[in-house]
């Protein structure tokens, strides 16, 4: 699977030393990666992709069973567009499909074994354009993560600080 078309991250690093007080080069890279995974984070918790992406699957990673196709995904797409041998594509949106999310199958109900799938351009995420809420839990997570490289037995880090998990409970609902 490959990614096609990807909306760039709205979460600028400037942004993220200024809110660490960093105002040295030094850690840049680190600080990165950990912007990288406050996007990865996010996306698990809320269950649904936030950068606009299309992924593509060719024909030779399909391999279907009973309009059953894998497609090792985290989340639910938000469009499938099927692109068949006679050169038709068909779109199917998330009320028309059933994807099990634990195995990353995607359920279609029509039959097309006189005109095989060649292609599965899967879309996920809505574009957020600097959503003031996420790109605040995304720093203050960061701000974990930056603060507390290495375990301590006083902090629980597996669960995100009070303050990021209320931001992010509060786009769980919201319609994008």
């Amino acid at each position: 699977m490959d990614i096609q078309t990807q909306t760039p991250d709205s979460l600028d690093i400037s942004l993220v030393k200024s809110h660490l007080y960093v105002d040295f080069n030094d850690d840049d890279t680190l600080i990165q990666h950990y912007i990288d995974a406050s996007l990865t984070a996010s996306e698990l918790y809320l269950h649904k992709g936030i950068l606009y992406t299309v992924y593509e699957n060719t024909a030779d990673e399909i391999i279907p069973s009973n309009n059953i196709f894998t497609l090792r995904m985290p989340y639910k797409p938000e469009k499938v567009t099927l692109a068949l041998t006679d050169l038709s594509t068909v779109e199917l949106y998330k009320d028309e499909y059933t994807f099990d999310v634990g195995n990353s199958k995607l359920y279609i109900s029509d039959v097309y074994e006189d005109n095989p799938v060649l292609e599965i351009l899967t879309t996920v995420g809505t574009e957020l354009n600097a959503n003031p809420s996420l790109d605040q839990a995304r720093m203050l997570m960061v701000g974990d993560w930056y603060a507390f490289r290495e375990a301590n037995s006083n902090l629980n880090l597996r669960e995100f600080s009070t303050s990021a998990k209320f931001l992010l409970d509060s786009l769980e609902d919201s319609v994008w």
